[in-house]
């Protein structure tokens, strides 16, 4: 089985206290420390420190020839592997 993001973010909340071992964190609490553990991984990449991550990211097809994955401060500088792509509509 593999370990998830989530068991990670609950192990983090017993390691500190905020959770006896055993017991799961609410959904909510669940999402925050998602989210703060997805911004470390962020700060790290940018900072050098390879950190890999999987996303999906929509990229509203116009004809051109490429296209540039990200938006803004999130355009990744990093190698870049497609491993699933789904065509919608005509």
């Amino acid at each position: 089985m593999a370990w998830t993001a989530f068991q990670t973010v609950a192990r983090a909340l017993q390691l500190c206290g905020a959770y006896a071992p055993g017991e799961t964190p609410e959904a909510a609490i669940g999402q925050i420390g998602l989210a703060s553990l997805n911004a470390m991984r962020s700060t790290w990449n940018l900072q050098g420190v390879t950190c890999y991550g999987q996303r999906m990211i929509e990229v509203t097809s116009d004809g051109a020839a490429s296209y540039t994955l990200g938006t803004g401060g999130d355009v990744s500088t990093r190698p870049i592997q497609i491993s699933q792509v789904q065509f919608a509509g005509g």
